[in-house]
């Protein structure tokens, strides 16, 4: 027996609308977005790959690659925004490498920074433990309680 189909997420209407501006700015500069494409081609991938809820790692790779983005696209304007200078710009290795260094190093943070805080928070934790066990023994010597483990520690079964 096939299950039922899930009902369909609502889309809201913002996604006609970023679909229509994207459209228009390919077709009214196209220069302008070929190189736009090129230059935040991984960034694109990430997030249009990312499954999160969130998409922070697309967004963090986005992000990252318009650190220098702006200014090619800047230099683009001022070359007079034709379709060869944008072709030229996107073929020099440098400056696109550059960008896709800087949103690799997005997508490295995004992913490495979750483990460093786990880290992080697990060393703090086993120095409070530490830290509480010896206050424990000291307690222990000082009230003169028998060691742990010989069951003193235990609660008393109910009679």
């Amino acid at each position: 027996m096939a299950a039922a189909p899930e009902a369909a997420k609502p889309r809201s209407p913002m996604i006609w609308v970023q679909g229509l501006l994207c459209g228009g700015l390919v077709a009214w500069m196209p220069a302008i977005a070929t190189l736009t494409a090129i230059l935040l081609a991984p960034g694109l991938i990430a997030y249009f790959v990312d499954r999160s809820p969130t998409r922070a790692v697309g967004r963090s790779v986005l992000l990252f690659g318009a650190v220098l983005a702006p200014q090619s696209l800047l230099t683009l304007w001022h070359a007079g925004n034709s379709m060869a200078a944008s072709l030229g710009m996107a073929a020099d290795m440098r400056r696109v490498s550059a960008i896709w260094s800087l949103q690799a190093g997005g997508w490295l943070l995004a992913e490495l920074t979750p483990v460093l805080v786990r880290l992080v928070l697990d060393g703090k934790a086993f120095a409070r433990r530490t830290q509480l066990q010896r206050r424990r023994a000291q307690l222990e010597e000082e009230w003169t309680l028998p060691p742990r483990g010989d069951g003193a520690d235990q609660p008393m079964a109910p009679p």
